[in-house]
């Protein structure tokens, strides 16, 4: 859930590997913020999305 700059998780650990879209947009808003950037070129997040359904494929096995 979002809500201005305020985002609510019920996730246990670290919130930014398990979900690399939330980071990309985090750091988007950033240098949106500071730079007045209109948009980023798409990140490569072959790796972190991986991850993440390494991850999901964790939980579902409990």
């Amino acid at each position: 859930m979002t809500y201005k700059n305020f985002i609510g998780t019920y996730l246990h650990g670290h919130i930014l590997p398990k979900n690399p879209q939330l980071a990309d947009n985090l750091i988007f808003n950033a240098l949106k913020g500071k730079y007045n950037i209109k948009h980023l070129e798409k990140f490569n997040d072959e790796i972190e999305i991986m991850a993440h359904q390494t991850m999901v494929k964790r939980l579902l096995n409990k």
